[in-house]
């Protein structure tokens, strides 16, 4: 391989006009990395860009004249601390360590359908996107699988990897140093009023839009616990609109993503959560009954899909703009974008089987129905969701069969969280009271596709006991407004 060449007085002036350096030592460091990352730019064109991986992330960072003059606005900050939390921070990954990662992915997630569930169609437009411009991969979060699924998926479309933030709880015994060479950042839970470590955080999430690096973290900040969608994070979201803003990127995609997956064992936990035990730490100890409990039963199929991008320009305005020195207004259009991708992942989440069918069960307040009438009742649900053309599922669309609904109800017997009830003339279904958190879960993460239409539907109930005096037509069209202002504010609202 050899690496694009370069005039020395063009090396020359690019070190006094980016770093501190003052003596010919420092210039020839500056050469040999700028050699390293020529060479390191053939090898990604070559070998896919799931390759590209940082290199000399802290002695670059160290050496700017930028971070340097930041950093004595900090009383008491220091060269050496700085460096310190870098160590801390700072990741990548080598072509081997990518393979690795994929491998042992693959063991976490060895419960459920090998062949993950992708939109072909969406994949290729997020491939073309992610070629002009630096993006953020926000997802949503269900079950600590999320950051194996988001390592497989990139090497199996062939699209960039990314770094993903993830809290410092995770680096324990030998999951540290293996995660911190898949791409993962550790960042610490509660910063409190550290301006250090904020200051290293925000100028290292710069670096790495600067240098065209993919960033990745779950949109909700944690896990969701009850299956809704959780109020967008803004903290490191203020940080790459910083970077943005500042000039170190054209434009920045905020790109969103939808994880979902049929069952999940985790729901056991998250259920005894909300009877109201705590969470216990992670360990090695936690990690091989987290793996153990993987390949105890088929857990279905993972969904994946790539709705269209947020383009942080269209929001935020061109870099240096005026937004850029008006906080409250950058903070309002930090909120919009937000929302705008948190509603997008929604949009694009498949309803599957699996919440249709425990929100159906959930309905009947423990009382057992037959396959009959399940695969009856089931029928509305399916019409009313292929009118709106919300995204379905393969095992929704195979409850259009009797044999659909009982693969359906049979995947989540035994306590799954549906209980089968044998003994009579057949066999009914129900959900029992200790099953109900559990099962809610599964409801949670589809009602978002029937919250419209159930507001709406409200706001005409009320309508229609309103005052009788007044005259029908005028309670009509009183119904009809409040019903339309009620749809507009649940397109908005309803990632909440």
């Amino acid at each position: 391989m050899a690496g694009e060449s370069a005039k020395v007085s063009e090396l020359r002036q690019q070190w006094r006009d980016t770093t501190v350096g003052d003596n010919p030592r420092d210039f020839a460091h500056f050469v040999t990395r700028r050699a390293i990352l020529a060479m390191e730019r053939v090898a990604y064109r070559l070998l896919g860009p799931e390759y590209k991986s940082p290199r000399l992330v802290k002695p670059e960072m160290l050496a700017s004249a930028r971070f340097r003059a930041g950093l004595e606005k900090i009383p008491g900050a220091t060269v050496e601390e700085a460096g310190k939390i870098l160590d801390e921070m700072a990741t990548g990954w080598s072509r081997v360590s990518v393979d690795v990662a994929v491998g042992l992915s693959r063991l976490l997630i060895r419960g459920f359908d090998p062949q993950i569930d992708y939109d072909q169609y969406q994949v290729a437009a997020m491939r073309a996107a992610l070629q002009t411009h630096p993006a953020v991969l926000l997802w949503s979060h269900r079950s600590n699988l999320d950051s194996a699924v988001l390592t497989v998926a990139p090497q199996e479309n062939g699209l960039p990897r990314a770094h993903v933030f993830g809290g410092i709880n995770m680096a324990f015994g030998l999951m540290g140093p293996l995660l911190r060479r898949s791409g993962v950042i550790f960042i610490r839970r509660n910063i409190g009023d550290d301006r250090l470590y904020k200051y290293v955080l925000k100028e290292y999430v710069g670096y790495l839009v600067e240098k065209r690096f993919n960033l990745s973290w779950s949109i909700e900040g944690t896990r969701s616990r009850t299956g809704k969608m959780l109020p967008p994070k803004m903290g490191l979201m203020s940080y790459v609109a910083d970077a943005y803003l500042e000039g170190r990127s054209e434009d920045i995609l905020l790109q969103p993503i939808s994880i979902s997956f049929d069952q999940l064992h985790e729901i056991a936990e998250y259920a005894a959560y909300a009877r109201g035990a705590e969470k216990r730490p992670e360990g090695m100890g936690w990690l091989y009954n987290y793996i153990k409990a993987q390949g105890e039963r088929n857990y279905g199929k993972i969904y994946v899909r790539f709705p269209e991008a947020v383009s942080m320009r269209a929001y935020l305005g061109p870099p240096n703009g005026p937004i850029a020195q008006d906080q409250a207004a950058k903070r309002l259009a930090l909120q919009k974008m937000s929302f705008e991708v948190a509603w997008r992942i929604l949009q694009a989440t498949p309803v599957n089987a699996t919440g249709l069918v425990s929100a159906l069960l959930l309905a009947t307040h423990g009382v057992a129905l037959t396959l009959g009438q399940l695969h009856r009742t089931l029928q509305e649900s399916l019409d009313y969701l292929e009118r709106k053309h919300t995204p379905l599922s393969t095992s929704s669309l195979r409850l259009r069969t009797p044999e659909g609904v009982r693969a359906a109800v049979d995947a989540l017997s035994n306590g799954h969280p549906v209980t089968r009830v044998d003994g009579g003339r057949e066999p009914v279904w129900r959900i029992a009271p200790e099953h109900e958190h559990a099962a809610a879960f599964y409801r949670n993460s589809v009602i978002h596709a029937f919250l419209e239409t159930s507001i709406v539907e409200l706001a005409l109930a009320h309508a229609r006991h309103a005052d009788s005096d007044r005259h029908p037509r005028v309670v009509s069209c009183q119904a009809a407004w409040v019903s339309w202002v009620v749809w507009r504010c649940a397109q908005a609202l309803c990632s909440l």
